[in-house]
C-alpha cells in the first residue's frame, strides 16, 4: 500500500471557532477515520510565529505580518492503493449522515496529497 498525507487547511466562520473546533475534533475526525485507507488525523492551529521570505532571506515574522490565509490545519495519514477512489468516497460522503457538515466551516478550504517518498527520524540518542 502507497502512504500518502493529506493536508486541509481551514478557517471558521468569524466568531465560530469554539463551534467549528467542537464539530471538527468530535464529529469530523470521527467521520473521516471510518473511510478505509484513513489510518490517524492530527489537527494544529496557526502558531503565532512563522518564517516569511523577505529580499531572498528567510526571516521569523508573527502569524499577522505572515498574511497566511488559513487558521487551522487538520493533516491525514493515509495508505492505500487507489488514492483517487478514496478521495471520490470522502467526498461522496460529505454532507451526507456518513459525514455532515457544519455551517461554521468557512467555504475558502484548501486540500492537498502528498505521497510519501522519504521517512526519517531524529536520532534521540544523546
Amino acid at each position: 500500500m502507497t502512504k500518502y498525507i493529506w493536508a486541509v487547511l481551514t478557517n471558521a466562520e468569524d466568531g465560530a471557532d469554539a463551534g467549528f473546533n467542537r464539530w471538527y475534533d468530535d464529529v469530523h475526525l470521527p467521520d473521516l477515520l471510518r473511510v478505509p485507507g484513513i489510518m490517524a488525523a492530527q489537527r494544529y492551529k496557526l502558531a503565532a510565529v512563522q518564517t516569511k521570505r523577505v529580499d531572498g532571506k528567510t526571516v521569523v515574522v508573527t502569524a499577522q505580518e505572515a498574511a497566511l490565509q488559513h487558521q487551522y490545519l487538520a493533516v491525514y495519514e493515509i495508505e492505500t492503493d487507489d488514492l483517487s477512489a478514496l478521495l471520490q468516497d470522502v467526498c461522496d460522503r460529505a454532507g451526507t449522515p456518513l459525514m455532515s457538515i457544519t455551517d461554521t466551516l468557512k467555504p475558502d478550504a484548501s486540500t492537498m496529497c502528498f505521497e510519501l517518498i522519504t521517512q526519517a527520524k531524529a536520532d534521540t540518542q544523546v
